[in-house]
């Protein structure tokens, strides 16, 4: 059950996106949008760097580019180890803790579980 009046009650995705816009402004629908920028920026640069060091640990040894199955061994890799990270919490987090505790909680992160 709603608290909003049926009328003003978005009747479809479609619907929602001409009328948020029109009420708030285009920036309204990015909203919030930050904090989940912050947190995959590391996530994401964490994969690449993987994904680049698989990549020449699977490269042929003769210098030909990586073929299908080296790419799809270094993309395999690199799941597994993003997946199996040795750190408990996201990287973010990490950075959060006051000073005082920074390193005890920067070797909580880093520690195996």
């Amino acid at each position: 059950m709603s608290l909003t009046p049926p009328a003003e009650r978005y009747k479809s995705a479609r619907d929602a996106l001409w009328r948020i816009p029109a009420r708030e402004g285009w920036a309204a629908l990015w909203r919030g949008n930050g904090a989940n920028v912050l947190r995959l920026v590391p996530e994401v640069g964490l994969k690449f760097a993987l994904n680049d060091q698989m990549r020449l640990l699977f490269a042929p040894a003769d210098g030909r580019p990586v073929g299908l199955d080296g790419k799809l061994a270094a993309g395999a890799t690199t799941g597994v180890l993003k997946t199996a990270r040795p750190w408990r919490r996201h990287p973010m987090l990490c950075l959060h803790a006051p000073a005082c505790e920074s390193a005890a909680v920067l070797v909580q992160c880093l520690a195996p579980p």
